[in-house]
């Protein structure tokens, strides 16, 4: 979790209490945008789209969390980055496989060692705006929607004309 959320979090339960009604007095004093980034924090913290292993992905929830994200206009890049932290967990191959996805010339990555290839690819996962195919969600959406109205179009088209 970024420290800006962890803060924007803390801010909030700092001021919640245990009583329901002291609670409810709390959310009415609350400005408009209080209130709206208050709801904003309730429903990510509802959301929950983990896998429990990343090679038996969760399509049907990333599909749900795609048309989130697109509804609601979430780009995560705007929030987050992988880092060193994020590659260090990746085997050497996944982090080689990553480097490659975001256009890197270099040859050998296959065999280069993983001390080398982490910070290598937090570096451009920061200057390229990479992301993880599991959290593509708004780049998912934008690709799918051509097809999506394609699609919608040709059914269109076949439908009967009415007088």
């Amino acid at each position: 979790m970024s420290h800006a959320l962890a803060e924007r979090q803390e801010h909030f339960a700092e001021r919640l209490s245990d009583s329901l009604a002291e609670t409810v007095t709390m959310v009415a004093v609350l400005t408009e945008e209080e209130r709206r980034e208050l709801r904003s924090l309730c429903l990510a913290a509802s959301l929950d789209f983990s896998e429990a292993r990343s090679d038996q992905p969760d399509h049907a929830a990333r599909r749900t969390a795609g048309l989130i994200a697109e509804r609601f206009g979430s780009d995560l890049r705007r929030h987050w980055t992988p880092d060193e932290a994020y590659f260090q967990k990746l085997s050497r191959p996944a982090v080689a496989e990553a480097l490659a996805e975001m256009g890197s010339q270099e040859t050998g990555l296959e065999r280069a060692k993983k001390a080398d290839l982490v910070p290598m690819a937090a570096r451009r996962a920061k200057a390229s705006g990479w992301l993880p195919e599991s959290v593509r969600f708004a780049q998912r959406a934008e690709e799918e929607t051509p097809a999506l109205e394609a699609g919608e179009a040709e059914a269109e088209a076949s439908l009967p004309e009415t007088a």
